[in-house]
């Protein structure tokens, strides 16, 4: 069985989320070489995304890319498990995985722009719903997603 990882980060300039998402796919492909890591054209970090021996498909970016392109590309090669390291994912794909990090958009909206806002508090937590499991980075984390978002512990 293959898994397939969602590498939109590779697309993001480096933070915290984008820094865990490469360093868990690296382990990743030493573990499981035959992971296959999936990404919009518009990749930044290139030799990361060689090393990992990336694939671009789909014609679109951003959000956009993770929503339309993304899940129909894995419809179309039997919809295999993916995983999702940097707090986003398909909403319409319902063999995911997601690692939600923090939900700062949710307790400081002001912080980013409304849009963005608007956009992760809609998104965020119906993925959560959709997803197979969630990964968390503490236990804080986990508690929060139980009490906000009303997901089953054994889940997380």
């Amino acid at each position: 069985m293959k898994l397939f990882i969602n590498a939109r980060f590779l697309t993001q300039p480096i933070s915290g989320v984008q820094r865990y998402g490469i360093e868990c796919s690296r382990q990743i492909k030493k573990l499981n070489p035959e992971t296959i890591f999936v990404t919009p054209a518009n990749i930044i970090h290139t030799s990361i995304a060689a090393e990992l021996g990336a694939i671009t498909i789909g014609k679109n970016t951003g959000h956009r890319w993770e929503q339309i392109d993304l899940p129909r590309y894995l419809k179309s090669v039997d919809s295999p498990p993916l995983i999702n390291l940097a707090n986003t994912g398909p909403l319409f794909y319902k063999n995911s995985y997601l690692t939600i990090h923090d939900l700062a958009f949710h307790h400081h909206p002001e912080w980013n722009s409304r849009a963005f806002s608007l956009w992760y508090n809609f998104l965020i937590p119906k993925i959560a719903k959709k997803s197979r499991g969630i990964f968390t980075v503490s236990d804080t984390m986990k508690q929060e997603l139980i009490k906000y978002y009303h997901i089953p512990e054994h889940k997380i």
